[in-house]
């Protein structure tokens, strides 16, 4: 394939994943495939060459947009090598904070469902590996980590789902929960209150970080 060929098609597979982001961040999930292509200027015949299915242009627009912040994520959780499950935790904390920093990318997470969210690998599973590393040196303790995942998980989209629904969900909510699942791994009350009642502030649990949405 040509360089110009490859980046027609790059052009024409991102003009089809902005235009499912803006269904998905409008929570407009009833738009027919015409609708998508016509938004994205490009022929209904050619959806096919790049998408089976509407669910899968949505799948790939919820993980475009989470990867504008995933390698964030993944310094935090570099940055507590000493117990990986602490730096999933703060993560966390950080992520439940998206609908205040990042509101159109949070609506777009919750709009695409759990099986956008638990599909993408590359923000799934630097998580449950971190967790899992804690838990096999003895720090944490999980008999199921998968179903603990899973669980976490979908706290994780209620807690984004709720604070763009309700004003009265506030961040002291979320830290609340990501307590309540920190307390399940075993973890000390000190310890709880330690990572996830600490005042917030994102210029020292993500240094340098300036979210920003186009």
């Amino acid at each position: 394939m040509s360089g110009k060929r490859a980046e027609s098609r790059e052009r024409t597979k991102n003009a089809l994943i902005t235009a499912a982001q803006e269904l998905l961040a409008t929570n407009d999930l009833d738009a027919s495939i015409a609708s998508i292509c016509k938004t994205a200027e490009i022929a209904v015949g050619t959806f096919y060459n790049y998408f089976d299915s509407k669910r899968a242009l949505l799948n790939a627009a919820a993980e475009a947009a989470l990867l504008t912040y995933t390698p964030q994520l993944e310094a935090i959780m570099a940055a507590n090598l000493d117990d990986p499950a602490i730096g999933f935790i703060r993560a966390t904390r950080f992520s439940c904070r998206m609908p205040e920093y990042l509101p159109r990318t949070a609506k777009i997470i919750v709009a695409a469902g759990p099986q956008a969210f638990t599909d993408f690998n590359p923000y799934a599973q630097p998580a449950f590996k971190a967790l899992q590393t804690s838990i096999d040196r003895g720090l944490a303790k999980c008999d199921d980590p998968v179903a603990f995942f899973v669980a976490f998980s979908g706290a994780y989209q209620n807690v984004l789902a709720f604070s763009l629904s309700s004003a009265s969900f506030t961040s002291v909510n979320a830290d609340q929960m990501i307590a309540g699942f920190m307390r399940q791994l075993g973890y000390s009350e000190e310890k709880v209150q330690e990572v996830c009642f600490t005042p917030f502030d994102l210029s020292k649990i993500a240094p340098g970080y300036k979210p920003s949405e186009s």
